[in-house]
């Protein structure tokens, strides 16, 4: 579902200290809304809120962590309510909501000046059919300014049936030049949404936006849920045809879905274009298994290949992260100045030999794999031993990919030519 916003009032800058309220809403209002400035200015590491798509009325606490050398003297939040309801055309939009909140609900002044804040405030809940649009403003000592937005549904929603936004950072570009994840519920929750909701914003805020390739593009990612059930056991270990929702009954603008279990099972990744049997891409997994989730995104949204033996691969037409031949692998490299023209080897699910480009690190000892971790300023002992024909060799974990080891409850980065890749998708958004 795309909310129209022709008939929408935009946030407009409010005095501070005043708290604004609207009688009527207008049409094609010609109100633009606050923008983010870049230059000489604080660095803003999260702007989130708590909880997720709030009950009617339940009180919201919006947090923000910034920096600044220069020292932080200002910070000011404010909080912008719109009411979701169906146009005359039917479609579903937006309007500033009659009575609403919509202005500076919390300034902070800092005497002396901090380099660092971390600052939380909890505000009143919202009526049912409610979008909230909040904003952070971070001044430092210079009056230099960085200012950062989020959107978010709250209280019932007026389209049970369709997705309900958890988290946007942005309005202002399209959501088809976006990434969309919608979040599915397991039966295995019992119909406790509360605990799925609680257990989705940490893998938002803990998850995605601690991976290297995500957290500084946050403005490319919008995540959804809705109220459909399925069973992740079910689909993976029996003959249960895939949900309709990825099949023939799919949510309008959503690029992949992730079905979130809390039983410990195998996981699986369909990804729309290698197989015909859903038209959107589909996984499964643990929400507490952060890495696990960020891989199985990479395999829906980037169709990234798994990095290690055992997996299908499909060799990708720009930055393939497998090659069917050494020498594709080796020209691939040289033609993008790798440092070394080496490809590792990995056996796929059928026993045919492919070559990953990735890089993986290893050492001989322990004591050079924490040498490496040292030098690059690592965590010194964060060295992994395994065992490769009859040779024990020592990884630096932080060097391997996540496509080749997602680690479960961590968030690996991805490497080199995963980067390729995805650098390469996000240029593509919007074409």
């Amino acid at each position: 579902m795309t909310i129209s916003c022709i008939s929408c009032d935009n946030p407009k800058r409010v005095s501070e200290g005043k708290n604004t309220h609207s009688n009527s809403s207008t049409t094609n209002s010609s109100d633009e809304p606050p923008s983010i400035k870049e230059s000489l200015s604080p660095t803003i590491a999260y702007w989130q809120y708590s909880p997720l798509h709030p009950d009617n009325q339940m009180p919201v606490t919006y947090s923000v962590k910034a920096f600044d050398d220069k020292g932080i003297e200002k910070v000011t939040l404010g909080v912008y309510e719109y009411e979701l309801y169906k146009n005359e055309a039917n479609l579903p939009s937006k309007r500033r909501r009659e009575g609403g909140e919509w202005g500076i609900v919390k300034t902070w002044l800092f005497s002396p000046e901090k380099d660092t804040v971390e600052l939380g405030f909890t505000g009143d809940g919202f009526l049912p059919n409610t979008n909230v649009f909040y904003q952070f403003k971070v001044t430092n000592t210079q009056g230099h300014t960085t200012e950062r937005q989020a959107l978010f549904d709250a209280g019932d929603s007026p389209w049970e049936d369709d997705k309900i936004l958890l988290y946007s950072t942005t309005d202002t570009i399209e959501v088809r030049n976006r990434i969309n994840i919608c979040f599915l519920i397991d039966t295995d929750y019992h119909h406790d949404w509360r605990k799925y909701l609680q257990d989705v914003e940490q893998l938002i805020f803990r998850g995605y936006h601690a991976n290297n390739m995500i957290e500084t593009h946050k403005e490319k990612w919008i995540f959804y849920y809705t109220h459909y059930e399925a069973s992740a056991d079910l689909i993976i270990n029996t003959d249960m045809p895939m949900p309709s929702i990825v099949t023939t009954n799919p949510l309008q603008g959503i690029d992949a879905y992730a079905l979130l279990h809390q039983e410990d099972i195998t996981d699986g990744a369909f990804i729309a274009e290698r197989t015909n049997i859903v038209t959107h891409s589909f996984f499964t997994a643990e929400p507490y298994n952060l890495g696990t989730v960020v891989h199985e995104t990479a395999h829906a949204i980037f169709n990234l290949n798994d990095e290690y033996s055992g997996a299908p691969y499909e060799q990708l037409e720009v930055h393939s992260n497998a090659f069917e031949s050494k020498l594709l692998c080796e020209q691939y490299k040289r033609n993008n100045n790798f440092k070394t023209e080496f490809c590792r080897p990995i056996i796929d699910s059928k026993g045919k030999t492919w070559f990953t480009p990735e890089d993986e690190i290893l050492f001989t000892s322990r004591a050079a794999c924490e040498d490496y971790n040292r030098a690059n300023q690592l965590k010194v002992k964060d060295c992994l031993a395994l065992l490769i024909q009859d040779t024990i060799w020592y990884r630096p974990n932080a060097s391997a990919c996540i496509m080749l080891d997602d680690r479960d409850k961590e968030v690996p980065d991805f490497q080199e030519v995963c980067k390729k890749r995805i650098e390469w998708y996000y240029e593509q958004l919007g074409r």
